[in-house]
């Protein structure tokens, strides 16, 4: 599919009305919204981030392949696009709590590599403020987890997309912690990576 009608065809999609049942779905990454949510939603704001408006991409929707597959102007081979997420356990359980109560929070400073204890004990507590140093040491921590889940050379001069919720701070506190992931990401096998936010078409690259 070219690039500018993938785009136009997700606009669309999200025109149109939904069941709330519909948007829980979305927002829990279940059922049939699951690879929406998951896959093509973040790669579509990495190319609109990078300013990608031409050539060609395509989904393989399987557990098989990398999650997309990008033909740029001019080239006939195409880059494969690995996506993953930064403290996905946190925004599931936040997300759970917000279609459970229809109340939310933006943060909790609970690793992904934590025992579900941790996340139940955190969630039973009164809401409070989070320091910025909070966040960004746990999404610094993040980041590296899943830099270093994707070291693998099957990803070798693929273009790996990390989504996170990088509302919760405004954007220049977040070149806070850019080189320290830069550093960790200098040797893996993408050709390029890139932080995305899981909201808007903004983020950084890290390699």
């Amino acid at each position: 599919m070219e690039v500018t009608n993938f785009q136009t065809e997700l606009n669309g999609l999200f025109d149109r009305p939904r069941s709330a049942a519909d948007i829980d779905d979305y927002l829990l990454s279940r059922g049939q919204w699951k690879k929406l949510a998951d896959e093509v939603m973040p790669v579509s704001r990495f190319l609109r981030f990078r300013e990608v408006e031409s050539g060609r991409i395509r989904f393989p929707l399987d557990s098989h392949s990398l999650d997309a597959w990008l033909w740029r102007d001019g080239l006939s081979q195409h880059v494969e696009i690995e996506v993953t997420v930064a403290q996905g356990t946190a925004r599931f359980r936040l997300n759970k709590e917000l279609v459970d109560t229809g109340e939310g929070r933006g943060f909790i400073g609970v690793s992904d590599d934590a025992p579900k204890s941790e996340f139940d004990s955190a969630l039973s507590e009164l809401r409070e403020m989070s320091s910025t140093e909070q966040v960004l040491s746990a999404y610094r921590d993040g980041f590296f987890r899943c830099l270093d889940k994707k070291d693998k050379q099957k990803f070798c001069g693929a273009i790996l997309v990390i989504q996170a919720s990088l509302y919760v701070l405004p954007r220049e506190r977040w070149e806070t912690i850019a080189d320290a992931v830069r550093t960790r990401a200098a040797g893996l096998p993408f050709q390029e990576a890139y932080v995305i936010c899981d909201h808007k078409p903004w983020g950084f690259q890290i390699k």
